[in-house]
């Protein structure tokens, strides 16, 4: 027949199991907080769903009036090179139209 553990053997035994449990649980705990502070750090990153629309809608807004202002000053621009134009030409063909009669 086996040797049967002693009772003292027994609860050696059973006082090591409880350390292991411990120092397990105690191990797991800090992992458990590593692990928070990386989703905690991760969620930092996060931006609402409700804050990304309306980002968005204010980038769109400002594109929106950026090329609205760009359109206004090419008119300008145009309107601007159509007199420079008329001016200059205006007086030659004058000129020519007096040497002529």
């Amino acid at each position: 027949m086996a040797k049967e553990p002693s009772l003292s053997e027994l609860a050696r035994r059973l006082e090591d199991a409880r350390r292991d449990i411990r120092d397990d649980i105690a191990e797991m705990r800090v992992q458990h907080d590593r692990d928070l502070q990386v989703i905690a750090t991760r969620l930092d990153l996060f931006v609402t769903r409700d804050r990304y629309d309306a980002e968005r809608s204010a980038v769109l807004d400002r594109v929106g009036r950026t090329e609205k202002d760009i359109e206004r000053i090419r008119g300008n621009a145009r309107w601007a090179l159509g007199v420079a134009l008329t001016a200059f030409i205006g007086p030659i063909a004058v000129a020519v139209i007096v040497w002529l009669v």
